[in-house]
Parts: structure tokens; sequence; C-alpha cells
């Protein structure tokens, strides 16, 4: 099974220390690879099915944070420290790692990915709190219209999303958060309660409809918000609150292989 960063497959758990800790750093990759990433590559985190090796392909250095720490994307503060350049992580995870059990094997990437972080591109960071502009996302008075199907997966999720429409099936909330994100361009925050997965179908009407020279008709679907509320029985609400995030101290181009 492959994982895709930004797909949502990452969860929003508590923040850990940011130092490096002992803990972290007893856990490393076998022999880790990381090279520019070219052009126009693949972009995101895969497994491509297997346990003992993964790829971090296309990503900069905020974005390997936010893997590392298994943190959303707006969670990382890195102005003026990390600088656009990608790269392509290849990495093999030792036997020891490679035969946990799903869950746990995550858990040591994530720290064999902090390890990668500290000692290759000398990353520093510190645990801050601001205050940010979010939206919450929960269930309606008169309860959700997601019906779950089974335990949450974060794999295999079968997706069309294109302006305006999102059809999923085997989707964890945390995807769905993912896409409301991206959508509205601010954090959204789940307060659902739903753990599960589930299949849904969403329509609504874009902030920007597309143009091509001619007259379009008025587009006749609901805005996003009333969509997420008459269709699945969610309510999106504005507000501001504390966030915990991650700050960049100090980074480097990575050491040589």
């Amino acid at each position: 099974m492959s994982r895709a960063l930004f797909l949502g497959l990452m969860t929003c758990a508590t923040v850990p220390a940011f130092s490096q800790s002992n803990a972290a750093r007893s856990s490393e990759f076998e022999v880790a690879s990381i090279r520019p990433a070219p052009t126009g590559g693949r972009h995101g985190v895969w497994t491509n099915g297997s346990h003992s090796h993964i790829q971090m392909l296309g990503l900069n250095v905020k974005e390997l944070i936010s893997f590392a720490y298994d943190v959303e994307g707006y969670r990382v503060s890195a102005q003026g420290i990390a600088g656009s350049e990608t790269y392509d992580v290849n990495a093999k995870i030792p036997d020891d790692a490679a035969s946990l059990s799903d869950e746990a094997r995550w858990a040591r990437i994530h720290l064999m990915t902090q390890t990668m972080l500290a000692d290759r591109f000398k990353v520093v960071l510190h645990h801050a709190t601001t205050e940010m502009s979010v939206y919450v996302l929960s269930v309606v008075k008169t309860g959700s219209k997601i019906h779950e199907t089974g335990p949450s997966q974060n794999e295999n999720v079968r997706l069309d999303r294109r302006a305006g429409h999102l059809s999923a099936k085997d989707m964890p909330m945390s995807q769905l958060v993912t896409v409301l994100r991206g959508e509205l361009r601010r954090p959204v925050l789940d307060q659902t309660g739903i753990k599960g997965i589930f299949d849904i179908t969403l329509d609504w009407a874009p902030e920007t409809s597309p143009r091509s020279g001619t007259t379009q008709p008025t587009d006749t679907r609901p805005s996003l918000f009333t969509a997420i509320q008459e269709q699945l029985g969610l309510r999106l609400e504005a507000t501001k609150t504390p966030i915990d995030v991650l700050v960049v101290d100090h980074c480097e181009k990575p050491s040589e292989n």
C-alpha cells in the first residue's frame, strides 16, 4: 500500500517535544539517500506496498518536517529558514521496524525521519503557541448524514475531486478535513467525533468558476458551507484559537549521501 502526503493521511496528534530526543535518535533509517527532486516528479510519501522501504518525493524541508512530526503543514513555521528546494528521499527501514504492526511501524518511520532531519539537514525546532483563524467542523444538532463503513485505515481511499465536486469511498475524516482546508485556505479542526471510514458525495459552487471567454450560466449549486450542512449534516464555524506550532530555528542543505 502507499501513503500519499497531503491526501489527509496524517493524524493531528498532539505534537511531541520538538528537540531531538534520545528516543528519536535511537531510531534511524538503515540507509537514506537524499537527492534534489527533478522538476515535474512525483510528490508525496510512498511505500508502494513495501514494509522495508519508503520514498518521500518532491518535498521541501517544511513538508518533510510536517511528515516527520505527523502534523499538518500550517503547524510548521519556517519563514526565511527552510528554503523552497525540494528533495527525493529513498530510505531503507530496519528489519525490526519493518516487522511491526502498521501503526507502530509508521510511528517508528516518523521518528526515523526526525532523526534524519536532525542529522542530515541539521534541523533545530522549538515548540510555540500562536492564535490562528480557523474553521471548526462539527455535527449539526439533527445529526450527521455520514455513515461509517468500517474502522479508519488511512489507506486505499478512492477519490474523485474536481471543481465543486468531491466523491470518495473509504475516506477517513482526516482526508475530508484536508480537502476542506485546501478549499477554504484556512486550518480546519475536526470536532465531529467520526473515527471510521465512509463513502460521500459532495457538490457545491466553487468561489471562482473557470471561464472560457464566454458567458457561463450561473452556478446554481449551494455554497460549500451550505452543501456541507445539507448533504453531510456537518457545519463549518469560523473562530480563532491557540494552535501548537513547530518553529524552525535552523536548517541546512542536506549532507552528502
